[in-house]
């Protein structure tokens, strides 16, 4: 079996800005090398579409297909919302195949030697730390709970975890924090101020590295999701 590059023909090729570069793999973690790849795309101009391979999740790789995806879409929100980069689940592939003709090219990217060590070492130091200071991935994210309890929407008088705020609180390699979350009301007086205190108190709290705040309004807000800590001080118990 031969493994070859192939340019795609250009009469094939759409230059309409509608195509995109499409990227395949698991990103656990998504590294300083996967950032590399996607800001030279994106620096000529070009669209990526990210594919998550849906693999069983295993020791080296922790989380599933659809975790990845939330944090990958929380972490580029801003290239999202510009339509400038996708992200998507793909089931797992054993080979990519290809025809005659084919209007797109197959090319392989290898970051510069510096971008990979850094990627690979800070990933493996990273780890060691987390060994040796014996930080579980539950000790982590019950402290960053504890600094998400520290933000209280000015209207209420409850914290917003309790609130029932807080849908989602995931923790991926290395100590990337990602939170999805929501407000009372779309409208919410504090709709831009409340994701960015809870992203700054998270950020204060010893051994985390990345953090991504997600708003969301699906399911919509209802009070049935508040704590009972919220009920009994909102009078409702």
């Amino acid at each position: 079996m031969k493994k070859i590059h192939v340019e795609g023909d250009p009469k094939l090729k759409n230059t309409g800005g509608k195509q995109y570069s499409m990227f395949v793999g698991r990103f656990q973690p998504f590294h300083a090398g996967h950032r590399w790849v996607l800001d030279k795309m994106l620096n000529e101009g070009k669209n990526v579409l990210i594919c998550i391979r849906d693999i069983e999740p295993d020791e080296n790789n922790p989380f599933t297909a659809k975790e990845v995806e939330n944090s990958l879409n929380g972490q580029l929100i801003d290239l999202i919302m510009e339509l400038r980069v996708k992200v998507m689940v793909i089931p797992d592939i054993e080979s990519v195949n290809f025809g005659r003709g084919v209007g797109y090219d197959i090319i392989e990217h290898i970051p510069p030697q510096e971008v990979s060590e850094i990627s690979a070492t800070k990933i493996r130091e990273q780890l060691k730390q987390n060994s040796d200071k014996h930080i579980t991935e539950r000790e982590l994210k019950e402290k960053v709970i504890t600094a998400i309890k520290t933000i209280y929407d000015p209207e209420i008088p409850v914290d917003v975890y309790e609130l029932g705020l807080i849908y989602e609180v995931k923790i991926f390699p290395v100590n990337n924090v990602y939170i999805l979350m929501t407000l009372t009301s779309p409208n919410c007086p504090s709709a831009e101020s409340i994701p960015v205190d809870i992203e700054k108190a998270i950020r204060k709290v010893e051994g985390v590295e990345e953090v991504t705040v997600e708003l969301t309004f699906e399911p919509p807000y209802e009070q049935d999701m508040m704590s009972e800590v919220a009920r009994l001080e909102l009078g409702f118990m």
